[in-house]
């Protein structure tokens, strides 16, 4: 090579370079303003984005509490159902079975017998375990219409008026006060 051409050669090399370092220059100041915008919309969007999430966070939290709170409501109807059913179901089989203890009551009054008053005592221990236990009335107590059922009257005048003369048919009750049977009793007038 001679050296005209060395000289264009490293003139075209200084130009370019020239040009290089120029545009170098220019692109270096404008990527970092453009860089920074990105920068600045990513994270603007990035902030939305995690406000979403923090709002669908605070949904779901409290989808969740009620869904809790509605399941405890659930259960405690439930209970309430349970009891109260199981309590009618007893009151009911009781029902059925009070009959058989009102005649082996009669029996046990015309013949005295230990088996029956066993049988008796047996059907006591079990209602009494079931929570079930007998309404209190006695001759001369006053007629009280939430325990009591007046089916006769007695004028013979020998009780005061209102008062119970005497005692047909014994009732139960539920230790918690619901009747079961109310007592059928005579009241004098």
């Amino acid at each position: 090579m001679d050296n005209e051409e060395i000289l264009n050669e490293e003139t075209l090399a200084n130009s370019v370079q020239q040009n290089n370092s120029e545009e170098q220059g220019s692109t270096e100041a404008k990527p970092k303003k453009h860089k920074s915008n990105e920068l600045k919309k990513e994270i603007e969007e990035l902030n939305n984005k995690l406000s979403d999430a923090e709002n669908k966070m605070q949904e779901y939290l409290f989808s969740a509490q009620r869904l809790q709170a509605d399941f405890d409501n659930y259960r405690k109807r439930n209970l309430e159902i349970y009891k109260t059913s199981k309590n009618e179901g007893i009151a009911e089989t009781v029902k059925n079975i009070l009959p058989v203890l009102d005649n082996l009551k009669r029996a046990e009054l015309i013949e005295k017998s230990e088996g029956v008053t066993q049988i008796i005592k047996q059907f006591n221990d079990i209602l009494k375990k079931m929570g079930i236990i007998e309404i209190p009335a006695k001759k001369s107590d006053l007629f009280n219409a939430d325990f009591h059922y007046a089916v006769m009257q007695d004028d013979s005048g020998e009780f005061e008026q209102g008062t119970i003369t005497d005692i047909l048919q014994e009732g139960y009750m539920f230790e918690n006060g619901k009747i079961i049977r109310f007592s059928m009793v005579k009241v004098a007038i």
